[in-house]
């Protein structure tokens, strides 16, 4: 399997490419999302999908350029609202207005795409329909769980609690699990549990 990453856009954003068979899938659009052309062709990958892990401005800017390519964007159902409303998914604070209508929603639970078997996995708390992608042994985490440190739960739809819950969520899984944040650099379940503050709050909760 192929696995590969550009950060991209002002934010610097962690922008995923997973694939095997010829056929590729992206995970978030930030801004110069346009880069993963380039990067599936030299990897021997054709895009056939982008999933989305949440709906904030600086992981969807980038959408367009594969919509007019053609290619299908999946996103979190609960997602719909805050990606509709760039007051609400903080896209015109960022110079661009954006309203992203996904092509295909969806839920927690099984999510085959482009002949790979994810695992949807609903984390709400940095955004109300926040989900994890977890494909075998690797997890796409979104804004939720970084290393060493969380998603913030100021921003609109943003609920302390539920992130917590979530992390708790997340913990379950195996220790040898690898996670992919949306921003910074990957960690693993195990390094997350021993050194992750907040993390070992939610548990002692």
């Amino acid at each position: 399997m192929i696995h590969l990453r550009l950060v991209l856009g002002p934010l610097a954003n962690n922008c995923y490419l997973v694939g095997a068979g010829g056929q590729g899938v992206v995970i978030d659009a930030p801004l110069q999302a346009e880069a993963m052309f380039a990067l599936a062709q030299d990897a021997g990958l054709v895009i056939a999908a982008v999933l989305i892990t949440h709906g904030h401005g600086d992981h969807i800017a980038g959408a367009q350029a594969f919509t007019l390519a053609h290619i299908p964007i999946y996103a979190p159902r609960p997602e719909q609202e805050l990606l509709a409303d760039p007051e609400q998914n903080l896209s015109a604070y960022l110079g661009e207005a954006i309203s992203l209508a996904a092509d295909v929603l969806y839920d927690e639970g099984p999510l085959e795409v482009a002949g790979l078997l994810f695992r949807a996995i609903h984390i709400p708390g940095h955004t109300p329909g926040s989900m994890a992608l977890l494909l075998g042994d690797l997890a796409w985490t979104g804004d939720t769980l970084f290393q060493g440190s969380i998603g913030r739960t100021d921003l609109p739809g943003g609920n302390e609690a539920a992130i917590l819950a979530s992390l708790r969520k997340l913990a379950r899984l195996p220790p040898q699990t690898q996670l992919f944040p949306g921003h910074g650099p990957s960690s693993t379940m195990a390094q997350e549990l021993e050194h992750n503050p907040f993390l070992q709050r939610a548990l002692e909760l």
